[in-house]
């Protein structure tokens, strides 16, 4: 550009030549000059709430674009339960299948428990470390840890409850399973035991850095589920070291499959449409059965003394509750006449109303539709030769499990099978009972996660594992330079 302008006279005065600038030379200048852009400021982190939308669509998106991922995952679930139950399906071939005897239904419920564990841990046991590279480019944001899992946790139950609906589905189907209540909670039981499996999944994918790893540990997570759930082996049967005769072991009560299959069980022999209708006379029958054959005679040894009058007492409030008077004083074979009279009465209730179904033509369509042999008889294990165990909480009986008292028990020491336990004092079912313990410890192993304080102590104790192989290296090298 030409800035060659006509200049003053070579006499002018210094205020010549400053008007001179400021009209010719000053205004050519500032018309190119740049203006300085402003700062920008520095990006702040979106909200925790803007973190979950983003974390949510991402991974839904990563995952509705692997179309593998999405078969595989929809489609297990409905082809286990199509083969499985299908197999399950058990009837003589000169007869046609009825629920009622369909045989294999208690191992059916069982691995059903186990399958959902397998599907929880398989769909979530390598999303941390597959996103692991992303998380360490996206470090410098400082973004929330809370919002990934929560969005992460947000969809592997999204793929869980799915997969819960469709196996729940076509085995129901497949079994003719009672409707209604019952299978509502076949489903909760099943999708809450994949919640409790997918919060473990994410938990031990934030330890481990391997996938291999991982798929290696699955096993060893799944075998003691199926080992120690009481169904395998009855809990009694352990080792004695372990167990009691009377109450679930510690490791059973540490088992989700135990807390799974037992809300199931109970669930379905207790409170369909026809067993419901008789569970209370059955009840009475069954104890007062047990107290009147076993109880009687082994409070008639005991000496006389604490355990002897709580005995008593535990007797006078099952008899209120039945509504019947007890005996005033604690002679057992006045107990006993009681016991045989509660017996007679609410077998004849029991057999009256049978017969009131029969007459109306819907007691064997409503036994063969929602009854199972073949689970009441798991849950009751009559078969015991041993029906009577003195412990320190008292006589207690075996077999009939599903027909017994809570006495104020919590489900932590109630007997296995038993129809109600004490929460914080007051009764609870045990299939909803169930159901809390399992997301209970489901929100333990979230907690964990969310806290990072296993990832913590694994990182520790790789370090003090590599210092202590480096001490002993250099040990050794400082021993063989002396020799």
């Amino acid at each position: 550009m030409n800035l060659v302008t006509k200049s003053p006279s070579g006499g002018s005065p210094p205020e010549d030549w400053n008007v001179h600038y400021h009209e010719r030379i000053a205004p050519e200048h500032q018309v190119h000059q740049t203006v300085a852009a402003p700062r920008p400021e520095p990006r702040k982190a979106p909200s925790k709430w803007g973190q979950w939308r983003t974390y949510l669509r991402r991974d839904a998106h990563a995952k509705r674009m692997n179309k593998q991922y999405l078969a595989i995952n929809l489609l297990e679930a409905p082809v286990l339960a199509l083969l499985l139950a299908g197999f399950a399906r058990f009837y003589e071939l000169d007869a046609a299948y009825t629920f009622q005897a369909s045989e294999n239904l208690p191992p059916f419920l069982f691995i059903s428990v186990i399958v959902s564990l397998f599907m929880g841990l398989s769909v979530s046991a390598e999303e941390i470390i597959r996103d692991r590279p992303m998380l360490r480019r996206e470090r410098f944001l400082s973004l929330s840890w809370g919002a990934y899992l929560a969005a992460k946790v947000a969809v592997m139950f999204l793929f869980s409850a799915v997969q819960s609906v469709a196996y729940v589905a076509v085995s129901a189907w497949v079994l003719e399973m009672p409707t209604g209540p019952p299978l509502l909670m076949y489903f909760a039981v099943l999708f809450s035991v994949s919640a409790y499996a997918n919060l473990l999944g994410l938990t031990i994918s934030a330890i481990f850095n391997s996938a291999k790893v991982i798929y290696i540990l699955i096993p060893l997570l799944i075998i003691p589920q199926i080992i120690f759930g009481g169904v395998i082996i009855r809990f009694d049967r352990f080792n004695p070291v372990l167990t009691s005769a009377h109450r679930v072991p510690w490791i059973g009560n540490a088992m989700a499959s135990r807390w799974g299959f037992e809300a199931l069980a109970v669930e379905l022999s207790r409170n369909n449409a026809f067993d419901a209708m008789f569970n209370d006379w059955e009840d009475q029958i069954a104890r007062a059965a047990w107290r009147r054959d076993f109880w009687v005679p082994a409070v008639s040894d005991l000496p006389d003394g604490p355990y002897k009058t709580r005995e008593f007492e535990r007797a006078r409030a099952e008899l209120l509750a039945w509504q019947l008077q007890a005996p005033p004083g604690d002679d057992p074979a006045a107990f006993k006449t009681v016991y045989a009279e509660a017996f007679k009465s609410a077998f004849r209730a029991r057999d009256y109303r049978r017969r009131e179904l029969q007459e109306a033509g819907t007691f064997s369509a409503l036994q063969q539709s929602h009854h199972n042999d073949a689970l009441v008889d798991w849950l009751e294990q009559t078969d015991r030769s041993v029906r009577l165990v003195a412990t320190d909480e008292g006589l207690s009986q075996l077999g009939h499990f599903q027909r017994q008292p809570s006495d104020g028990r919590s489900g932590w020491v109630a007997p296995y099978y038993s129809p109600v336990k004490s929460l914080f004092g007051t009764t609870v079912a045990t299939p909803v009972y169930n159901l809390l313990v399992l997301w209970a410890m489901a929100v333990v192993w979230g907690l964990l996660l969310w806290s990072r304080v296993l990832e913590r102590l694994d990182r520790a104790s790789r370090k003090k594992l590599w210092k202590w192989l480096l001490a002993r290296s250099n040990t050794r090298l400082s021993s063989q330079q002396t020799r």
